[in-house]
């Protein structure tokens, strides 16, 4: 159709284009909508082909790219089904392995079973401990502990095996005390005996045979002399059935428990006591009143005495660091004698004797540093060797001897050994410091603490010396200088250190020594200067070293001990001491009062007054003390003592808040230990509180009188020995009360604990569970504790009995060299004044025979001879008047002195010269005989010797 240009242009608007096109052909027409799809449909496949081409195109581009990727996915796809494919193999191989592990391993069950156990047991430890530590005990878990708190008959068994071990060690120390003085004194007998000539036999006569107890074999010779000390213990004495001697036996108990437990009493006496009788006191007593440290209780308190007297010590004895150094405090020498006994000797043995052992036995080590001495051997050598005189003068200066070669090298040698040996010993005491004894360690810690704050401005250095000097060289020296003395090696009587061992041993302790304290070689020895640098080095390990000793814990950690301690024991503590002991500790308390308990209202003063004067008659049940003789072996007799605190105020003063508050504290604890167990925490919210307010149901009662009823038993077995005690606090009938009131009771003390401050309601009394829960920790590794002592007991033991076989054998060999003397001396019986003849048939089996007169002897010509000095009451006019007679007695040494005025008897004495050697020895020159008669005790001995053994 022809457009329409008639007129003039114009623009159309949509309208007009609708008008127009609507006019043609409908919008709504067939054809129009058949060609606008098929417009539609063609317009598409442009697109859609142009996008097509346009793709391919770009992968034409890009072809080697997508080939790559392609490849790439393949070879992941293929190798993760490789990988699950080996995964299905390996798991099929692994299940077919652990299958035949598990029938392999069948017969290992119970091994397995006991490892699991014992892991798992660990385990729960750990995480009971770290519970602890953490403050977050549960009361559900200290409930299923709570049976560990409980008695059982193991537990008296070895309470009791443990006190038996305790006092035969006990027994065995005093045994072996005795036998070194035995010892002792027999080299100064036979001494004497062999410089007199006269006999020997005797000599052992109050010894006995056979290596038995000297207090023993004399009461044993006294049975059949003293008819009325054989019922001491029975009927009178001590521990006789009388109200009176129990009421004293208890006294004495509380008396010691005291000494024991409050360390100021015996540390004042210490001190307030002459110093001449301190040092045999503190030996007798002071570690039999603690038996020797034998548990942790004892050692415990032992070191509490040690620490309180020595800060006494220093305090008031020490004006300046070096006192203690160059002086010999009386404290540290009683905790050198402490340690040096038992475990801590054991555990020195254990850490230095292998060392010392191998030094002893390299028979190639000669280590001298004293050039001129190198020099002689070495002449000495030349000339053994060859046979011909070396052609070297003997006595040369150090300087000479210094100046030949074969002497340098000699020298260089033993230097580098040394230097060699310093470093075993020296690396082996700094990494074996658990090898020394906790006391030791302890009391350097507070010898250092003491000095630092007695002397502020002073050095760590130097106060370390200090230390050093305790350690080091008053307790580990020792026993490198002198081995044998010390039980560092296996003793054989007939094997004595040489010269080279003993030099050895010296010079290595010597360098250990000069580096503890930092001392160096000056001009006087100038070869060996070349040591200082090698010292220095040794010093600064040792420094290290004492640092780390004074970093042990408290005692009261150490041994696990606390407040509580005294009133949970078991067994009762006992000590094993001799009746003289215990009087001489009650006189020295009774002179040195106003010392030792300077305040009137000391407990103390209440116990002396109840016990008044000590006598050792009464304590024996004695008529009298006539017999001193016989009452001083009688003294020696051992005493056990079941040490218990003292009653009405007297172990301490009663009404305090405090006192009461802890009773409170315990009572509580112990109604717990029978009321949780029985009652059901969990269905009770699981705290504290809930529980005690819970309904109280008829299995819970039963349970609970279960549980009251199983304590009584066991404190009734206590109650069947002597020796345990399983402490009531219950002074009432409170500890049977039924369960609701219990409960009740318990909710009512925690109230009043509350506002004393020692719990709160805020956080479930958590206060008294976490108690409760270290109690039962506590319990627990006292078990093990006293499973360690019982082992350690036995070790002891078999030290100390191969100590006393050692010192058997000595005498055996002593009395050997006796017999051999005596048969010496037999044979120059021709020149004696008397001579015994000695019997073998079995009637008079070594009986004595006298076979000469007695002498007698006017006073006139003894007070010539100066034998006789004066006689009380009688002029010198009137000396004719008098004879003295000399009667020779059966047993040898032993003569019958009897004086006579105008030819009638008037005295009779008996004399040993064993006796008069003694007082001879000791310095006394006169001898009262008779009471009036002083005579001169070397005369009288020269005058015995020219008339009867021909001297």
């Amino acid at each position: 159709m022809e457009p329409n240009i008639r007129g003039g242009a114009g623009v159309l608007c949509v309208e007009d284009i609708r008008a127009a096109v609507g006019g043609v052909s409908g919008v709504h027409s067939q054809k129009f909508l058949k060609g606008l799809v098929f417009f539609q449909a063609r317009a598409r496949g442009a697109l859609a082909r142009s996008r097509l081409f346009m793709m391919l195109d770009w992968y034409y581009k890009r072809e080697k790219d997508i080939v790559k990727i392609q490849a790439l996915w393949r070879g992941r796809r293929d190798r993760k089904n490789l990988a699950d494919m080996v995964t299905i193999k390996v798991k099929e191989r692994r299940k077919s392995v652990k299958a035949k592990n598990l029938r392999d391993l069948a017969r290992y069950e119970k091994q397995v079973v006991v490892i699991q156990r014992a892991w798992r047991a660990r385990k729960a430890r750990l995480q009971w401990a770290e519970m602890l530590s953490s403050g977050v005990a549960t009361l559900e878990t200290v409930v299923r502990h709570m049976h560990l708190l409980n008695v059982r008959d193991q537990d008296f068994r070895e309470e009791l095996d443990l006190q038996s071990a305790r006092g035969h060690l006990s027994k065995l120390i005093r045994q072996n005390e005795q036998y070194e003085q035995e010892l002792d004194q027999m080299d100064v007998k036979i001494g004497l005996l062999v410089q007199n000539r006269i006999s020997v036999q005797d000599c052992l006569l109050d010894k006995g045979k056979g290596g038995a107890m000297t207090g023993t074999l004399k009461r044993e010779k006294l049975k059949d002399n003293n008819k009325n000390y054989s019922d001491i213990g029975t009927h009178r004495g001590l521990k006789a059935l009388k109200k009176e001697s129990h009421d004293k036996l208890q006294a004495y108990q509380h008396l010691f428990y005291m000494l024991q437990t409050d360390p100021s009493y015996l540390a004042r006496l210490m001190f307030a006591m002459p110093q001449s009788k301190t040092t045999k006191f503190l030996e007798a007593v002071i570690l039999t009143l603690y038996n020797f440290g034998g548990n942790a209780r004892e050692e415990f308190l032992l070191l509490q005495l040690f620490k309180t007297a020595l800060v006494e010590e220093l305090t008031t004895r020490v004006e300046k660091i070096n006192d203690v150094v160059a002086g010999n405090p009386l404290v540290i020498k009683l905790v050198i004698s402490y340690n040096r006994s038992g475990r801590g000797g054991c555990g020195l043995k254990e850490l230095l004797g292998p060392l010392v052992k191998q030094v002893l036995e390299d028979s190639k080590l000669k280590i001298n540093t004293n050039p001129v001495e190198v020099y002689k051997s070495w002449v000495n050598q030349m000339e053994s060797e060859t046979g011909q005189a070396a052609g070297l003068p003997y006595d040369v200066s150090q300087e000479v001897a210094l100046g030949y070669e074969e002497v340098q090298k000699r020298l260089d040698k033993s230097i580098k050994d040394l230097k060699r040996m310093v470093t075993l010993f020296l690396a082996t005491i700094i990494n074996g410091i658990d090898k020394f004894p906790y006391g030791i360690l302890y009391m350097a810690k507070v010898l250092f603490a003491i000095m630092k704050d007695k002397f502020p401005d002073a050095l760590d250095k130097d106060l370390l010396k200090v230390v050093g000097n305790l350690v080091y060289y008053r307790y580990v020296n020792p026993t490198i200088v002198a081995p044998e003395r010390f039980d560092m090696v296996d003793k054989k009587v007939d094997q004595n250190l040489n010269n080279d061992q003993r030099r050895n041993l010296g010079s290595i302790a010597k360098i250990l020594q000069f580096a503890a304290s930092k001392k160096g070689f000056g001009e006087e020895s100038e070869h060996l200067m070349v040591l200082n640098p090698f010292i220095i080095d040794c010093h600064d390990k040792f420094k290290n070293f004492f640092q780390r000793c004074c970093s042990v814990p408290e005692p009261d950690v150490q041994f696990n001990i606390d407040q509580y301690t005294e009133a949970v024991l078991i067994a009762k503590p006992s000590i094993y001491i001799s009746l003289s002991e215990l009087c001489d500790t009650h006189q020295l308390l009774l002179d040195h009062t106003d010392s030792v308990a300077p305040l009137a209202s000391d407990p103390l003063h209440t116990l002396l007054d109840s016990l008044g004067p000590p006598s050792l008659c009464s304590l024996l049940g004695a008529a009298d003390s006539n017999t001193n003789s016989s009452l001083a072996s009688l003294g020696k007799t051992e005493v056990c003592l079941t040490l218990s605190p003292a009653t009405a105020n007297m172990a301490r003063m009663a009404g305090s808040n405090s006192s009461d508050t802890d009773k409170l504290w315990l009572k509580t604890k112990h109604l717990l230990l029978a009321i949780l167990p029985a009652v059901q925490v969990e269905e009770c919210g699981r705290t504290l509180i809930g529980a005690l307010k819970s309904r109280t149901t008829p299995e819970q009662e039963q349970s609970y009188c279960d549980n009251l009823d199983k304590r009584d038993i066991a404190g009734d077995q206590a109650v069947k020995t002597d020796k345990l005690d399983l402490t009531n606090v219950f002074c009432d009938e409170e500890g049977r009360l039924p369960l609701e009131d219990a409960k009740r009771l318990v909710l009512k003390n925690l109230r009043i604990l509350e506002v004393a401050g020692y719990t709160s309601s805020k956080d479930g009394c958590q206060t008294i569970i976490t108690d409760l829960a270290r109690d039962i920790l506590n319990q627990r590794d006292h078990r093990i504790r006293r499973r360690g002592d019982l082992g350690k007991a036995s070790q002891v033991k078999a030290g100390l009995v191969n100590k006393q076989e050692y010192m058997v054998a000595q005498l055996d060999q002593y009395r050997q060299y006796v017999t051999h003397c005596l048969a010496n001396l037999n044979k120059a019986g021709n020149n004696k004044r008397v001579h015994f003849a000695t019997h073998h048939d079995n009637s008079h089996k070594g009986k004595k025979i006298r076979s000469k007169a007695a002498v007698k002897y006017a006073a006139t010509k003894l007070y010539d001879k100066g034998v006789l000095q004066t006689i009380e009451g009688l002029p010198n006019a009137q000396l004719k008047n008098v004879q003295f007679v000399f009667l020779p007695l059966e047993q040898d040494g032993m003569f019958e002195v009897s004086a006579r005025f105008m030819g009638v008897d008037m005295e009779r004495l008996v004399i040993d010269i064993q006796e008069l050697l003694k007082l001879q020895y000791e310095g006394q020159a006169v001898l009262n005989m008779f009471g009036k008669a002083k005579v001169n005790v070397n005369l009288l001995l020269h005058f015995l010797n020219a008339k009867f053994y021909g001297k």
